[in-house]
C-alpha cells in the first residue's frame, strides 16, 4: 500500500506493486511455517499460530483462527493492520484472524526487533510453564540462545489485554521469547525460520529440564549465570560474522 503522498504517480504504482509482492510472499511464507508448526510437534492443532511483518504497509499477515493443517493455504491467510483488525474486502478476509492478533499487533508495536512471532503450546514448555517456576539453563546450547534461564510469566488470563501486556513486558527482559503459563510460548526473530527456531530450541530446554529433574533438584546442575552470558555473547558475535550463521545456538561450541 503506497503513501498517501505518491499515489497515483509512479513512485505511488511501483510502492503498490513492491507492497502487493510482499504481501504475497509473506503469505506463502506464514502458510508454510504454520503448517511445520504441526508437522514438527510443536502445536496440539488448531492451537498456535505464527505472523509475518510487512514493514513498508505497517501490516501482518497470520493464520486465521482454528485452522487446521489440511485447510493451510496463502489465500486463508488473514492481512491485519497493526491494531490487529483484519482488512476489509481483501483475499482472506471472510476469515477471523487467530484470537492472538490482539497480542501480536501489540509486540509488532512495542518490540521494534520483532519482525516474526510464533506462539506454540508444545508439551514440555507448557508443562514446565504450569509450575510457574524459572526454566533452568542447563546445556551450552540453552545458553548459547537464551543467555542464561528463562523466567515463566504468570498473568490474569480473564483479562483481554492482561497477557499482550505480560508478553510484552517478558520480551523487554528477553528480547527473543516469552514462556506464560497456561499459554505457551511466544517467540519472535527477524524472520519465521528465526522464530521457529528459538520456539524449537525452548521446548527442548524445558524437555531437558523434565527429564533432569526425574533424578533431583536441578539448581545445581545449572549452567552459571555468567558463563551462560559469555556464551551466549559469544554465539551472538559468531552469527552476526558468518554470513551463512543463522543465529545464537547455531552449535558454536561444537564446530
Amino acid at each position: 500500500m503506497p503513501p498517501k503522498d505518491v499515489a497515483g504517480t509512479t513512485e505511488g504504482y511501483a510502492a503498490g506493486v513492491k507492497a502487493e509482492v510482499a504481501i504475497a510472499r509473506t503469505r506463502a511464507d506464514v502458510a508454510h511455517r504454520q503448517a511445520e508448526l504441526e508437522q514438527h510437534g510443536l502445536v496440539a492443532c488448531p492451537r498456535g499460530n505464527v505472523s509475518a511483518r510487512i514493514v513498508a504497509a505497517d501490516l501482518f499477515v497470520i493464520a486465521p483462527a482454528g485452522v487446521f493443517l489440511e485447510k493451510i493455504s496463502p489465500e486463508r491467510m488473514v492481512l491485519c493492520d497493526l491494531e490487529g483488525i483484519a482488512l476489509p474486502d481483501v483475499l482472506g478476509s471472510e476469515r477471523l484472524p487467530s484470537a492472538d492478533a490482539a497480542v501480536h499487533s501489540r509486540i509488532y508495536r512495542d518490540v521494534p526487533s520483532a519482525q516474526a512471532i510464533v506462539h506454540t503450546d508444545s508439551p514440555y514448555a507448557m508443562a514446565w510453564a504450569a509450575r510457574a517456576a524459572t526454566l533452568p539453563c542447563l546445556t551450552v546450547a540453552a545458553a548459547e540462545e537464551f543467555g542464561g534461564p528463562v523466567a515463566v510469566t504468570v498473568t490474569d488470563l480473564a483479562e483481554p489485554r492482561a497477557l499482550a501486556d505480560a508478553v510484552v513486558s517478558a520480551l523487554a527482559s528477553a528480547p527473543s521469547v516469552a514462556l506464560v503459563r497456561g499459554v505457551g510460548v511466544f517467540a519472535v526473530g527477524a524472520d519465521l525460520r528465526e522464530a521457529i527456531r528459538i520456539a524449537s530450541c525452548l521446548e527442548v530446554a524445558a524437555r531437558h529440564a523434565f527429564l533432569v529433574s526425574q533424578s533431583g533438584p536441578l539448581d545445581a546442575l545449572a549452567l552459571d549465570d555468567n558463563v551462560a552470558a559469555v556464551l551466549h555473547e559469544r554465539a551472538r558475535r559468531h552469527a552476526t560474522s558468518t554470513p551463512d550463521a543463522t543465529a545464537p545456538g547455531s552449535g558454536l561450541t561444537h564446530n
